[in-house]
């Protein structure tokens, strides 16, 4: 199976599934409620975006593990002739899936802000904040997918075990910021956790949109997905499961 074919084969079982409409309606009711009030502080609002986003984009990663039966997974492997080539192109299906809603997510607030009239952000934007809050937004849905598809059927048996154990990483990494300013030991555990948090922090900052700082944390986003990514390919694939 050619590598086209491959991402149809994860398009056509996400499209068909229920887990393409409630998201995509909970991130468009979030985003009408997120920007129906002016004017407001634009790295606020794009920080409450990539909040949400990070959950959804987790639910997202998870859902696509659990609608692929066994069975079909055996059967895509086998005409792909790789258990690499079937992971990484999920992750690939896993990028636009996130690029799609990080996209729709930054529509919402260029609209408002091209809109004649009282200018709905206090600050004084241009085009490149609107690229790097959509970069952000992109990347800080990585681990959060990541983590998604860390802990899917294969790793976890039991769902709500699963689901319990997923939130409970979000929320540590989340807090993270808060934990560290009090307990220096959890440096060391925040090593192991999504770095959503500390991304969230920098992000709420107008600042760091313009100062290369939104870059800089873009990458240490795709390099904690990709560490975990590749940690579940491994245990995975020790199981013949990828």
């Amino acid at each position: 199976m050619k590598i086209k074919g491959m991402l149809l084969f994860y398009v056509h079982r996400y499209l068909h599934s229920i887990y393409l409409i409630l998201p995509l309606l909970l991130w468009f009711v979030f985003l009408t409620t997120n920007f129906a009030i002016a004017p407001q502080y634009f790295a606020s609002a794009i920080g409450a975006n990539a909040l949400v986003l990070v959950l959804l984009m987790t639910w997202v990663a998870y859902a696509v593990n659990s609608i692929i039966s066994d069975t079909a997974l055996s059967i895509a492997v086998v005409q792909a002739r790789s258990w690499w080539t079937t992971y990484w192109v999920k992750w690939l299906f896993f990028a636009l899936v996130a690029g799609l809603f990080s996209l729709i997510g930054i529509i919402f607030p260029l609209v408002r802000w091209l809109a004649p009239g009282t200018p709905f952000f206090f600050e004084r934007l241009t085009g490149q904040h609107f690229l790097a809050a959509f970069l952000l937004m992109w990347t800080i849905s990585m681990p959060g997918m990541a983590i998604g598809n860390f802990f899917n059927r294969h790793v976890v048996a039991n769902r709500y075990f699963a689901v319990l154990l997923t939130i409970l990483v979000l929320i540590c990494g989340y807090i993270t910021p808060t934990l560290a300013a009090d307990y220096a030991w959890w440096h060391w555990v925040s090593w192991l956790l999504p770095p959503t948090g500390e991304a969230l922090t920098v992000l709420n900052q107008f600042a760091s949109l313009s100062n290369g700082q939104a870059l800089l944390w873009a990458g240490i986003q795709l390099l904690y997905a990709g560490v975990v990514a590749g940690v579940s390919y491994a245990w995975q694939q020790r199981r013949k499961m990828a």
